[in-house]
């Protein structure tokens, strides 16, 4: 989108080896609007909601339905904005995996490569140097930073946690 320089081999690596510089579209003058996927569930009092209708142009105090047909998350996921499909649930259930288990250490390694480098480049270069081009909500980088730490390290930190508090004695 030429919202970066792309000018130092630092930034190119982080991009990955398929990013071609070539293929960026030079002159893109259309305001980005950033948001952590996230944020769709943890609205933070509003502040994503409002983000959005501030960046489309609409009054964020206007009295507006909500922008969620079904909230992102949300426990009964079978539920989409035409209504429940049959079987989902159990389809779901089936093809869930716990990208913590020791069978899946080599997938997560990559996919937490990838998002190491994803949270520096938005972090560091993207955010840097929108050209005053992106708008993002409150809380955004904050939450791209904890990209860089594997999640599995911080529920096994949670778990011990809540495991020595309910039993001290335990380890």
């Amino acid at each position: 989108m030429g919202l970066t320089d792309l000018d130092t081999q630092e930034e190119l690596g982080l991009l990955g080896p398929r990013f071609r510089k070539e293929k960026v579209a030079e002159g893109f003058r259309n305001k980005v609007f950033l948001y952590e996927v996230n944020q769709l569930s943890n609205d933070d009092g509003g502040l994503f909601k409002e983000g959005v209708l501030r960046f489309a142009g609409v009054d964020p105090h206007a009295d507006m339905p909500s922008i969620y047909k079904v909230v992102p998350g949300a426990a009964d996921s079978k539920y989409r904005t035409n209504g429940p499909k049959e079987g989902t649930e159990e389809s779901i259930e089936r093809n869930r995996i716990d990208i913590c288990d020791a069978e899946n250490d080599r997938a997560r390694e990559g996919l937490m490569l990838i998002a190491r480098d994803a949270s520096e480049w938005i972090t560091g270069y993207l955010m840097e140097a929108g050209r005053g081009q992106l708008e993002t909500v409150k809380g955004f980088r904050e939450r791209v930073e904890e990209w860089k730490v594997d999640p599995c390290i911080k529920r096994k930190a949670t778990a011990t946690v809540l495991f020595s508090e309910s039993n001290p004695k335990s380890l």
